[in-house]
């Protein structure tokens, strides 16, 4: 981080990873004050940057992820791995007007267990591992359309089974 002195403007003083303090200042090597101006303003910025990140931290993740450091070897995967993608969610997909606690949600789940299995492993690559339909139509040897067809058709069937 670096240090500047207010009494002399012409100075700049910089601290390198390995700790070591450099002072550079204008007329010497070739520093002009445009030079010194523009390494004011990346630490201007610099500090700005971490105060959003300070404010908005969150320790509750930063926790897991030193836990998981500590012992990688530790079965409950890296807490990135944890992250939902809120796009990723079959039922806010099918029911966007709903809240997380309708009582459809409960019924999707059941539905669900009335489908095929492939019908359900598609629904788990789609939703569950967050494929995408060209992912899942490499790995089953068909085109991205025949996904997103499939899934068209699971997610009526869905809805079907579920407004019956």
């Amino acid at each position: 981080m670096a240090n500047i002195q207010k009494k002399k403007a012409t100075t700049y003083t910089y601290e390198s990873v390995d700790g070591t303090k450099t002072t550079i200042q204008v007329g010497k090597d070739g520093v002009t004050k445009k030079w010194l101006a523009l390494l004011m303003e990346d630490d201007a910025a610099v500090h700005e940057q971490d105060d959003v990140q300070r404010k908005h931290a969150d320790y509750g993740y930063q926790n897991a992820v030193a836990r998981y450091e500590r012992c990688p070897d530790d079965e409950s995967g890296h807490p990135m791995d944890e992250i939902p993608d809120p796009a990723a969610d079959i039922f806010r997909i099918l029911y966007p007007e709903e809240t997380a606690d309708s009582p459809l949600l409960e019924k999707l789940r059941q539905t669900i267990g009335q489908l095929t299995d492939d019908q359900r492993d598609l629904i788990f690559d789609l939703y569950g591992m967050c494929k995408t339909n060209t992912q899942i139509g490499k790995e089953k040897n068909v085109t991205e359309a025949a996904i997103r067809c499939r899934r068209d058709k699971i997610h009526k069937r869905l809805k079907k089974l579920i407004e019956s």
